[in-house]
């Protein structure tokens, strides 16, 4: 399922721009009482971005695994006051460990770092999303 067909993710207006990054759009629907984007609102950006990025990492498990968000460590580091974007990594140790683990045992863990940024690009928030992978 494309990430912005999620019934959540098209709550929250989750765009994916040309480039393929995802987005939120700074409006008066994502406001906090500061009026700058709720914190919930970057948490769910990044979240959201964690996944998609692991389909883009292992499309040869999309439909034949259930992924599933274990544990997460989030950071707020400046006011979003504009439209923000998540950018998603993980190391490439990581994936390999990652694969090696899941094709030994049909599940593995995987952590996707994901920086949250502003349209000036700087950092609004960031976090580590710990992903439990397992086969259906």
């Amino acid at each position: 399922m494309e990430i912005t067909e999620i019934p959540f993710a098209r709550t929250i207006g989750l765009k994916k721009s040309d480039s393929g990054v995802l987005e939120l759009i700074f409006d008066e629907s994502l406001y906090n009482h500061l009026q700058t984007i709720a914190a919930s609102a970057q948490y769910s950006l990044a979240e959201l971005a964690a996944g998609d990025y692991m389909q883009q990492l292992f499309p040869e498990l999309v439909g034949k695994v259930l992924p599933v968000l274990r544990d997460s460590r989030f950071k707020f580091k400046s006011p979003a006051q504009s439209s923000i974007s998540a950018f998603p990594e993980v190391s490439q140790k990581a994936v390999t460990k990652f694969m090696q683990h899941f094709e030994k045992k049909g599940r593995a863990l995987i952590v996707i770092e994901v920086s949250v940024k502003d349209d000036e690009g700087k950092v609004t928030s960031s976090g580590c999303f710990t992903w439990y992978v397992q086969s259906l």
